[in-house]
């Protein structure tokens, strides 16, 4: 949502989208996941923070 919502109204963003696992959001919404957001991975919260911090930048 945030992802269409950002392009109709021409505003730079970046979407994050953050999965416990492929089977939490099926296999089929993981991998089409990319098409709305700039960046997809599997949940890790050892490098959460370094991942948003470089993602800012």
């Amino acid at each position: 949502m945030i992802y269409m919502q950002y392009k109709v109204q021409k505003v730079n963003g970046y979407v994050l989208a953050i999965a416990e696992s492929q089977k939490s959001v099926t296999k089929k919404q993981f991998e089409r996941a990319s098409y709305f957001t700039d960046k997809t991975v599997v949940f890790d919260a050892g490098n959460l923070k370094g991942m948003i911090a470089s993602s800012l930048q």
